[in-house]
């Protein structure tokens, strides 16, 4: 029987969710991370963590690209001064649910608020970019001074959430690992305030679990969400709290959820005929 914490594969970057985690829990949650508005009158031009930089700016910032030449390739910093600390989210923050974005702006569900945020990164091959989606999603954001989610970190108001759930579920000793599993910390909730828990440096740790490992949330580095792995009583407990916004893995549900079945399908032949056709003939 695959064991995925002995084996070290806690998140199924390929194939069916669920099947992935079959041996060990049988529900699973995709969890959004949080657009939020904080409650100041200050105003910003730059809702997101990151920004597209030339090559210039990118040595600017890391001195070690000075001898990299210059590439046609996109690059980002993540070196947005202005983008609020935790622990001011925590006091003068407040969530946006991806629903009230799908209400109010001219995105129409979930699947095209993910496909513009990961446009907004450049994580997608060109077939599978939306800007005129991330237009959408910038000008309804921007008009409102919501604050975007950052890719692959757990979020202030998920890592509260996570708090209250390992709490309302009774599991206080928990685990922390992570991306390359070099290094594996634990401490008890009972002893750790909401705050501290918060404003502690978990950013590097990709993988969250209590140390009977019966509850598990997972994130991988270019996502705008999370994994939460749980048998189905404690994940009852779990969305109890109603701290998780989301929807259920069913038995066909992947990695590239924002995508159809038919429709990523349809797009990586597209893109087989494109190259094709602009491959020189011998």
């Amino acid at each position: 029987m695959k064991d995925i914490f002995s084996i070290e594969k806690l998140y199924p970057h390929q194939g069916k969710i669920k099947s992935h985690f079959e041996n060990h829990y049988d529900s699973v949650f995709i969890a959004f991370l949080s657009f939020f508005k904080m409650n100041s009158e200050a105003q910003s031009t730059q809702l997101t963590k990151h920004s597209l930089v030339n090559h210039q700016q990118a040595i600017n910032e890391f001195d070690a690209l000075k001898n990299i030449s210059a590439t046609n390739c996109e690059i980002y910093s993540y070196n947005n001064e202005d983008y609020p600390t935790d622990e001011e989210i925590y006091h003068d923050g407040g969530v946006v649910s991806w629903k009230s974005i799908t209400d109010n702006s001219t995105l129409n569900n979930f699947q095209e608020v993910y496909k513009a945020l990961k446009t907004s990164i450049g994580a997608y091959r060109k077939i599978f970019q939306r800007p005129y989606l991330l237009d959408m999603l910038m000008n309804y954001t921007q008009e409102n001074q919501i604050w975007h989610p950052v890719k692959g970190e757990f979020d202030s108001f998920s890592k509260i959430a996570i708090y209250r759930a390992f709490k309302q579920c009774k599991k206080p000793d928990i685990s922390f690992t992570d991306e390359f599993f070099e290094e594996t910390i634990s401490i008890n909730l009972n002893e750790c305030s909401e705050l501290s828990f918060l404003t502690s440096c978990w950013s590097k740790y990709k993988y969250i679990y209590s140390t009977d490992k019966s509850i598990l949330f997972a994130i991988e580095w270019d996502s705008f969400f999370f994994l939460i792995a749980a048998e189905e009583q404690l994940m009852k407990q779990i969305l109890e709290t109603h701290l998780f916004e989301g929807f259920f893995c069913d038995k066909n549900t992947e990695h590239p959820w924002e995508f159809g079945e038919n429709e990523l399908q349809s797009l990586l032949t597209l893109e087989e005929l494109l190259e094709n056709s602009s491959t020189p003939k011998s």
